[in-house]
């Protein structure tokens, strides 16, 4: 992402330099940049503009490539779709513009210049880069960057969409209702355009894989709009992400599900911590943990570096990347075949991510913190996502948190779920038809309080982890009210309000607002449904941090029948990451924390195995370790853990 307006800008570029950095570091993939943000090709295109860096020496992206090529490197060509300053600049007619009918780089002076995929002369310009990148270069992929909506376009072209396919003008207001429908035109909007983008791709060389980067699916906001549209328009499913270790593996399992074939690839960078600090590289340790990560979901590590501005490289990164993909090389014989062993999915729904009735969360944040609840127990956990919904039975539990928006066939997938003897946790009432179908109820309003405790009914005080009618579990926000559950749904415990509304002037306690009025409103209900069961929670406890949330939403999945598979006494620290095969069950331990020194000491697992193992191998070396198996459960000890350790159960 370079500019162009000094010369000495990728002045000092070299293929074989940068094809001797790449073999410093054991790459056997690269993704090389035919053009950037900046708008700058690095290749003679026609209708684009070459990097004034390249105009006397046109082909040396080319001879980078063919240099890969005869050393056994595949390259992948990068380009970005929406984002292109020169471009912007040079068509004030493509620009993306703000309610205001100005572009955001010329308002607020921003160096990305957006241009808009709606507008079809854009769409043939970029359509046409393409042809002329793949009639040019030679490479196994292509990836297409920033997939998504960086603001709400009011171009002539959105406002006449929109015009056309709902009518009326845009809104503008975030409180307008409407704008719930503007951001669904929008991610069908882009889902149009990756989806021309990729069939573009294929129709002029049908054997180049195509990925589009998914990583605001988790990154960004709602309003950036990016839809599972975008996910369909690739091979595989990927993206760059920079959360940390934890949220590494929540999104290694969602690439995993969410990707329509394997492996699905994770990117970091290895500056520290982002692409920002472009002079400080993180620790070795931290990059063989975020590679070993990836490796334990069986996935594809990409680690981006930025090229100097002189178009020079660090050597001294690449020689570090080839001593972190060394740990990963011997168990890459491993990493095919599979299937992750999940006894709770995690739903995650990108609609969901849009936040209603005026709270401060949404599916993501219930997701991902469950997720990390259940890990750090180590229950096997996956995610589920739109892919997984016409085979939920894979599941032994599901936790939902304030899904809505979900198409009529996967409220009644997960209807069907739970009648053929699923274990569903959901919490809110945004998804109307699911409180209707598995409890029998009916919304009616929303507290006007803005905060809500929840209050164990008699004898139900230890599910809810200690907490009482006195003193009940408290939550910072608004509470839906159902009303006229079945006859057979148990309420577990009502809603208790504050003394006082939060905009009232009295207050009991100023600095809080305690627990005061007890009401009949159910906050938490439990019922049988068919052969399954349901838990539902009228605020989403899920999203929170504290260790005592976690407590209630476990007890409440094992009250529900919630069977674990997988059982140790291993530091929380630690995440155990089990796949079956047809003949074996493959367990990686993985340490969940990047910079530490020393190893954890060893520690036990059972694994719940009907069938009596052969034997129980530590990976790579293929030595023996002694287990036992009794009740249906295998149990053996794992050795001191540095990093990341596989064993292996053969059936």
């Amino acid at each position: 992402h370079i500019d162009g307006w000094d010369e000495r800008f990728l002045s000092e570029f070299d293929p074989q330099e940068y094809l001797n950095n790449l073999k410093a570091g054991g790459i056997n993939t690269a993704m090389l940049y035919f053009q950037s943000h900046a708008g700058w090709c690095y290749y003679p295109t026609r209708v684009g503009q070459i990097h004034p860096a390249f105009e006397k020496q046109p082909d040396r992206m080319k001879r980078l490539v063919d240099l890969c090529h005869e050393n056994g490197i595949s390259v992948v060509g990068y380009y970005s779709l929406n984002y292109n300053t020169q471009e912007h600049d040079r068509h004030p007619e493509w620009r993306m513009l703000k309610a205001n009918g100005i572009s955001w780089r010329i308002d607020d002076h921003a160096r990305y210049g957006m241009c808009c995929p709606n507008n079809p002369e854009y769409q043939a310009f970029v359509l046409e880069q393409i042809r002329e990148m793949l009639d040019y270069f030679e490479v196994e992929g292509m990836f297409y960057d920033m997939p998504f909506w960086p603001h709400i376009c009011y171009c002539k072209h959105c406002r006449m969409r929109w015009e056309n396919e709902v009518g009326g003008d845009m809104p503008t207001d975030e409180n307008d209702p409407r704008m719930e429908k503007l951001y669904e035109r929008m991610r069908a909007w882009m889902g149009e355009w990756t989806q021309k983008v990729y069939d573009c791709t294929k129709a002029l060389r049908p054997d180049v894989s195509v990925e589009q980067n998914f990583a605001n699916a988790i990154a960004g906001p709602a309003k950036d709009a990016i839809s599972d549209a975008v996910n369909e328009a690739c091979d595989y499913a990927g993206g760059d992400l920079y959360g940390g270790l934890e949220e590494q593996s929540f999104t290694c399992k969602y690439y995993m599900a969410a990707s329509r074939n394997q492996p699905f690839e994770y990117m970091t960078c290895r500056c520290d911590p982002n692409l920002q600090k472009h002079t400080i590289t993180k620790s070795k340790r931290e990059l063989e943990s975020a590679v070993m990560i990836t490796c334990a979901h069986h996935g594809a590590t990409l680690l981006i570096d930025a090229i100097d501005p002189v178009g020079t490289m660090d050597a001294r990164v690449y020689r570090l990347m080839g001593e972190v993909f060394e740990r990963q090389k011997p168990y890459e014989k491993y990493m095919a075949g599979h299937e992750l062993m999940q006894d709770v999915g995690v739903m995650f729904d990108l609609p969901s991510k849009a936040r209603r009735h005026g709270q401060k969360f949404h599916n993501l944040h219930g997701a991902l913190q469950s997720f990390k609840f259940l890990m750090k127990r180590h229950v096997p956990v996956g995610v589920v996502t739109y892919r997984q919904m016409n085979a939920l039975r894979q599941y032994p539990a599901i936790v939902a948190p304030l899904v809505h928006s979900l198409p009529d066939r996967s409220v009644q997938a997960i209807v069907d779920y739970v009648h053929a003897g699923g274990v569903l946790y959901f919490s809110g009432a945004e998804q109307e038809e699911l409180v209707k179908a598995l409890l029998g109820a009916e919304v009616k309003s929303f507290t006007e309080h803005r905060v809500t405790y929840i209050a164990p009914v008699q004898g139900r005080e230890e599910l809810l982890d200690g907490f009482n009618e006195k003193y009940p579990l408290p939550f910072d926000a608004g509470a839906p009210v159902i009303e006229n559950a079945a006859e057979d749904a148990e309420v577990l415990a009502h809603i208790k309000l504050p003394y006082t509304t939060q905009k009232n002037e009295r207050f009991a306690s100023i600095h809080s607002n305690p627990p005061g009025v007890m009401t009949g409103i159910p906050a938490m209900i439990f019922r049988k449904v068919g052969k399954g069961s349901v838990i539902w929670s009228a605020v989403p406890i899920e999203v929170e941090k504290p260790a005592a949330y976690g407590r209630v939403l476990m007890n409440l999945l094992e009250m529900a029948g919630l069977k674990v598979r997988v059982k140790t006494n291993a530091s929380s620290t630690v995440e155990l990451v089990t796949f079956r095969e047809e003949n074996c069950l493959r367990i990686s331990a993985v340490r969940l924390s990047g910079e530490y020194e020393g190893s954890l000491p060893g520690f036990e697992v059972r694994i719940r195995c009907g069938n009596v193992p052969k034997e129980v191998v530590l990976l790579p070396e293929e030595s023996p370790v002694e287990f036992v198996h009794e009740d249906g459960w295998v149990k053996f000890s794992m050795r001191e853990l540095d990093l990341m350790d596989m064993y292996e159960i053969r059936l």
